[in-house]
């Protein structure tokens, strides 16, 4: 599993909504997608390990 948080404008090089867009894809976590989306609107999201 991954928990996300928030740390600046883009991720990686990635615009927020293309990285959560292929996480949903890949992972079938729109849910979690969604909470990254109101949580970090002016951020973008960073992935650790649970």
């Amino acid at each position: 599993m991954t928990s996300w948080s928030c740390t600046g404008l883009v991720w990686e090089g990635y615009l927020l909504a293309d990285v959560l867009a292929e996480i949903d894809r890949v992972a079938g976590i729109g849910e979690a997608a969604r909470v990254v989306i109101v949580t970090c609107q002016d951020g973008y999201a960073t992935s650790t390990p649970a």
